[in-house]
């Protein structure tokens, strides 16, 4: 049975560590833009966050993408 991720966020953070993007919307991705621009190749970090439904532990998952122009 799946379970909807209670209190999810997914952020994208540039190389300076500023966030460009973030969501609560569980099916909802980054487009490659921030502020309507388009961003530069490269190395973007991600963070997802949210609360297991079922024992109500917290889960944090990162990691990098590569934007590819």
């Amino acid at each position: 049975t799946k379970c909807a991720a209670k209190n999810y966020q997914f952020k994208i953070f540039n190389r300076y560590g500023n966030m460009i993007f973030t969501t609560t919307e569980l099916n909802r991705g980054w487009n490659g833009k921030y502020k309507n621009s388009d961003q530069a190749s490269g190395v973007y970090a991600w963070m997802v966050q949210y609360r297991n439904p079922n024992n109500n532990q917290l889960v944090t998952k990162q990691g990098t993408v590569t934007l590819i122009r």
